[in-house]
């Protein structure tokens, strides 16, 4: 269980000045809203009608000319639409698909619930890892043994576990979807998933510690994050060596923060540096502060508590404030959320599932959530223990 040395008044306090409210701020230090147009950017408008003499270079552009004659004049009009590379525009996402169908995979994930609808012995794995590979957030898994033998085996009642299998494909929804089947040798295996903290002890972080790490954090330049993300990333990876593979807490957290947008390769060893913006880093890092904060907080943490955790944090900074309520409420419920899913120019519905996911995973209850304030207060001394 998180703290409380500080009060909540000095807690506001520390985290409500005006470098925040623009490094938090929903549209971060890019709002261009009230910006000058860059005249030197700006589109000469006498380029835009061309000499009929004037020749186009017709690999760059498509031109539509619609012509009208006038008392004998002739006005002619150019629209240019320009040749988007698709290829290039396309992104590549997680998936099983890639691997493609009959691929076998050794894998790692937690177990999620039971899915009936697909087989009678199948489940849900959640952040599916093949080697240090991110291959889905999470995936159906076939069992080649019937359920209850499946949930009578895991006597230590385990959620986290690894073994062999081969990638199917099948209908869902008049589309088709991924899976993961056991090879029929393959046993799954349980894997202990907690983790004890050898050298627990309560660390009191002092007030002045942590207004000092926000400050810093408030001048902080992109690479600066990018190096703070870094060092949070390998630390974690540091606690949970014996548990689950490299950057397994760390993938969760930039697929879910956002919103499955990224492409396949931010999931590689490095962020790109143009990836995310400073406030985005700045949240992703608050974010990594917390999973520190509980490892290093706790004589024992299970796996699949310190996920739970990591996803009501995620609603917190992410505006989710209801759950119990239609799509079309949510979208007024949780007006924050909605300016996210167009900020990541996906479908609300989109986003929205991802949410209801989380908390189908994790069972997440309409109570459990926590103030964005919070979350960033922990995760501020979550950073602190960093140096420590």
């Amino acid at each position: 269980m998180k703290d409380n040395n500080l009060n909540n008044d000095k807690n506001k306090n520390i985290l409500k000045t005006n470098k925040e409210k623009q490094l938090l701020n929903i549209e971060g230090n890019d709002n261009n809203k009230n910006k000058a147009v860059d005249k030197s950017k700006a589109v000469d408008k006498s380029k835009t009608t061309m000499n009929k003499n004037k020749t186009v270079d017709k690999s760059k552009t498509t031109m539509n000319k619609n012509i009208t004659t006038n008392n004998n004049i002739n006005k002619i009009y150019y629209n240019y639409r320009p040749n988007i590379n698709k290829e290039k525009q396309f992104m590549k996402r997680p998936g099983l698909y890639y691997k493609g169908e009959n691929s076998i995979i050794h894998f790692r994930a937690l177990i999620g619930g039971i899915y009936s609808r697909l087989n009678e012995n199948c489940i849900t794995i959640i952040n599916l890892h093949s080697g240090k590979e991110y291959l889905a957030d999470h995936t159906q898994l076939i069992l080649n043994e019937k359920l209850e033998k499946f949930i009578e085996r895991n006597k230590n009642n385990s959620s986290m576990i690894k073994s062999v299998g081969i990638i199917k494909k099948y209908k869902k929804n008049d589309k088709y979807d991924y899976c993961i089947e056991l090879l029929p040798d393959e046993q799954i295996t349980f894997i202990p998933d907690i983790y004890y903290n050898n050298k627990y002890y309560h660390m009191y972080i002092e007030e002045n510690e942590i207004i000092e790490c926000y400050n810093k954090l408030m001048d902080y330049r992109h690479d600066d994050l990018l190096y703070l993300v870094k060092q949070l990333r390998n630390k974690i990876d540091e606690l949970l060596i014996e548990i689950v593979p490299s950057d397994f807490i760390y993938h969760y957290i930039i697929n879910q923060y956002s919103l499955n947008t990224l492409n396949i390769d931010m999931y590689s060893d490095s962020i790109q540096s143009n990836q995310f913006k400073n406030f985005e880093l700045y949240n992703i890092a608050i974010l990594l502060g917390n999973v520190l904060f509980d490892l290093c907080n706790s004589k024992n943490m299970n796996i699949k508590t310190l996920f739970k955790n990591i996803a009501i944090n995620l609603n917190a900074l992410q505006g989710v404030r209801y759950f119990k309520c239609s799509k079309d409420e949510s979208k007024e419920l949780n007006k924050y959320f909605k300016v996210l899913c167009e900020r990541k120019n996906i479908k609300f519905g989109v986003g929205w599932l991802m949410v209801v996911n989380r908390r189908n995973n994790f069972k997440i209850y309409e109570n459990e959530k926590i103030p964005a304030s919070d979350v960033r207060l922990y995760g501020l001394k979550g950073i602190c223990y960093l140096n420590k």
